[in-house]
């Protein structure tokens, strides 16, 4: 499985850089284990986020890394190898795309947006499909669409993507129940250091 490949490789190089460091990955993760999540410098690692999208052929696939220390992220990569994207941010050193500062661009006139009438939401469904938890997602949507007349709602199949379209300035904002420490880690300090 490429994502397993994927996360052994990043591993791999950095435990040679950095062997006193704890990892956790979403494919060598055992939620019986049950640890905590210490102090130490801790690097996450989603090796592929949005893998439906990468079987399906979907280009917003990416590879997610994040160095937490004391449990907070001081670095963060998002890397869409599809579209050649490079998102990253450290700590007090601002968020990148390829380069570029971010926010690229404000949609709306202010940011936050002034209301969710002229913002453009994002969010994801997960891999629950019992009745209630979609019923309470689909209603989620839909409040926001009917009742607070959000101009639009999108669902790209990459947490960590999604994420950093905020810190794009693409997206106002962005939702999602049910994520993992590996899903967002690395998109939670580029969005901060973009200034979300």
């Amino acid at each position: 499985r490429p994502d397993r490949a994927v996360e052994q490789l990043v591993f791999t190089r950095l435990r040679a850089l950095f062997p006193d460091h704890a990892f956790v990955g979403e494919e060598s993760y055992d939620a019986s284990e049950k640890k905590p999540l210490s102090d130490q410098p801790t690097w996450v690692v989603d090796p592929v986020d949005g893998t439906t999208n990468f079987v399906h052929g979907l280009p917003f696939v990416a590879v997610s890394i994040a160095l937490l220390v004391e449990k907070e992220p001081i670095v963060g990569v998002v890397y869409n190898p599809i579209l050649d994207e490079l998102y990253h941010a450290g700590e007090s050193l601002g968020a990148y795309l390829n380069g570029t500062r971010l926010p690229l661009h404000q949609v709306a006139p202010t940011v936050p947006a002034p209301t969710l009438a002229t913002s453009l939401l994002a969010t994801e469904y997960g891999y629950e499909r019992d009745a209630p938890r979609v019923d309470a997602k689909v209603g989620a949507v839909r409040s926001l669409l009917v009742n607070a007349k959000a101009r639009s709602i999108r669902s790209l199949g990459s947490a960590a993507l999604e994420a950093c379209l905020v810190a794009r300035g693409t997206f106002d904002a962005w939702w999602e129940a049910g994520v993992h420490m590996w899903d967002v880690a690395a998109a939670a300090i580029i969005v901060r250091e973009a200034g979300g």
